[in-house]
């Protein structure tokens, strides 16, 4: 019995746990990314979270030509080896969510 409950208490954080985790969403088959960050970021916050991307490993080498708050998503133009990519970015797990190249 005391199995049973442990396992129903585990089985309760878990839930509370992913409803508390951030939800994102990628755009549909053509459609614009959206990101929802349970609300909107305050914009020190929002600037925080693109200044730590845009400083990350991801961007080493490459030319930032602008960054912009998208559908509540970072949105990232830059240059690489090929040419322009814009690419979106969820503001609370710096996950990427959707890229295409430009040109």
């Amino acid at each position: 019995m005391k199995y049973l409950s442990c396992l129903a208490l585990a089985m309760a954080v878990a839930a509370a746990g992913v409803a508390a985790a951030p939800a994102f969403a990628a755009a549909p088959a053509g459609g614009v990314p959206m990101c929802n960050t349970g609300g909107a970021q305050k914009a020190d916050l929002f600037q925080q979270s693109a200044d730590q991307l845009v400083h990350s490993r991801a961007f080493a080498g490459r030319t930032v030509q602008s960054v912009d708050q998208w559908n509540n998503c970072i949105k990232v133009i830059y240059q690489d080896g090929k040419g322009s990519v814009t690419a979106f970015y969820d503001p609370d797990t710096l996950r990427l969510i959707d890229s295409m190249r430009n040109g």
